[in-house]
Parts: C-alpha cells; sequence; structure tokens
C-alpha cells in the first residue's frame, strides 16, 4: 500500500497535467538538448577560427580553448536557475500529498477491515440479550408453575389428602 501511494505521487509530481506540463515539458527539453548544441556550436566556432584560411596567421591561445566549456558551463548554471524557478520540486509540498494520501488509503483499508466490527458485536449483543429475555421468561414460567404447584401442594397438605 505504502509502494502504491508513492508511485502515485511520484506520477503526479513527474507527469503534471495542464499549462504545468507544457512548462515542464519545453524545459526539461531544452535541458536536454540545449547543452550538447552549446557545446558542438562552441567547438565548430573555435574550429572554424583556427582552420579560416581568411584569417592567415591566427593563432589559437588557452583560452580559445576553454571558450566551450566555459559556455557550457555557463548555460549549464542558466538552465539550472531555469529549473529551479519554473520547475520547483518542493518536498514539503510532496511529502504533505504522499502523507495525505496515505492517510486516506489506511483509513479506507482499516475503515474496510474494521469498520463493520461494532455493527456485528451490536448485533451479536442483541441476539444475546433475546435469547437472556427468552430464558428469563420462561425461567418466570417455569417459577409460576412450580409456585402453582407447591400451592396446590400445601392446600392438599391441608386438607390432609
Amino acid at each position: 500500500m505504502l509502494i502504491e501511494v508513492l508511485k502515485q505521487v511520484e506520477h503526479d509530481w513527474v507527469q503534471p497535467a495542464g499549462l504545468k506540463r507544457w512548462v515542464q515539458t519545453g524545459v526539461i527539453g531544452l535541458a536536454n538538448w540545449a547543452p550538447p548544441i552549446i557545446l558542438f556550436a562552441a567547438i565548430v566556432t573555435l574550429l572554424y577560427r583556427y582552420f579560416d584560411f581568411w584569417q592567415i596567421g591566427y593563432q589559437l591561445h588557452l583560452m580559445d580553448v576553454l571558450l566551450p566549456v566555459a559556455v557550457l558551463l555557463m548555460v549549464l548554471i542558466m538552465l539550472h536557475v531555469l529549473v529551479a524557478l519554473l520547475v520547483p520540486l518542493r518536498w514539503t509540498a510532496i511529502r504533505s500529498e504522499f502523507r495525505r494520501r496515505l492517510e486516506l488509503r489506511v483509513r479506507e483499508e482499516l475503515e474496510g477491515a474494521y469498520g463493520p466490527i461494532p455493527g456485528e458485536v451490536a448485533e451479536a449483543l442483541q441476539q444475546e440479550r433475546r435469547q437472556i429475555e427468552q430464558l428469563l421468561g420462561e425461567t418466570r414460567e417455569v417459577a409460576t408453575w412450580l409456585e402453582q404447584r407447591e400451592q396446590a401442594a400445601s392446600i392438599a397438605g391441608l386438607y390432609g389428602d
């Protein structure tokens, strides 16, 4: 049950609906494809500068070699900020949603398992009460019958029968 609830909450947070889904899909797509494209473009630019025949005598510097890595790092930082702003992962919200759903599920399970018990106990008590009342009625009948017989025997004893 715990795993099922955890999977439901995870599914809701991973695959939201509506506008949030479109924003999340766009940001994730951008985060997946932008870094390799930017790195490829920076390397192509560096190679173009190095092999450009019109700029004869261009020398490659250390800063030129570090340029693709620096550009990639800046893009990754910007994407990290963008993901943090547009696709926030709030653990308190996830935890409270998980707790709410787990509580609801446990309540349903417990009510399903133990909910009928008070009714069954009340029914058993009512049946036992009926049996006791029936037994009391029969006991009263027997007591009345014995009283009548005792009275009859007592009267017969007075007349010397």
